[in-house]
């Protein structure tokens, strides 16, 4: 059975595709901030932050990020072993939009996704993750 991680699992994104992965076999172990009820007893709620403290996770076979692309990649850089997950993370298209925006706060929030961009994809290399 594989073994999936989802950053972000109570957020938009993450509460459609926790039943799907269920659906497609994988155990999922959830991850958010704040304290969850699991709702389904297949799902493993975690918390944790990627900014700070995050539990020991056991060895993955996919992880999905849907939350702020540029933490994730920080975390993921720097994070220990778990196998060699697959990557799928969602970025934001203000990397293109806002690349030559009139606002200098816009450009600089481009730029830093972008940057976490090549953060993530050289992490994901090094380790040997698929991405």
């Amino acid at each position: 059975m594989p073994v999936s991680l989802i950053v972000g699992a109570s957020g938009a994104i993450g509460r459609f595709l926790r039943p799907r992965l269920l659906d497609a076999g994988h155990e999922v172990i959830a991850l958010s901030r704040q304290p969850r009820e699991a709702s389904d007893a297949r799902v493993h709620w975690l918390r944790g932050d990627l900014h700070a403290a995050m539990p020991p996770l056991p060895a993955l076979d996919a992880i999905f990020s849907l939350g702020p692309l540029d933490a994730f990649a920080h975390w993921f850089a720097q994070a220990p072993a778990f196998g060699t997950p697959r990557v799928i993370a969602f970025g934001s298209m203000s990397v293109e939009s806002k690349r030559d925006s009139t606002d200098a706060a816009e450009r600089r929030l481009a730029e830093r996704l972008r940057q976490a961009e090549r953060e993530l994809a050289l992490a994901a290399e090094q380790r040997g993750c698929d991405w």
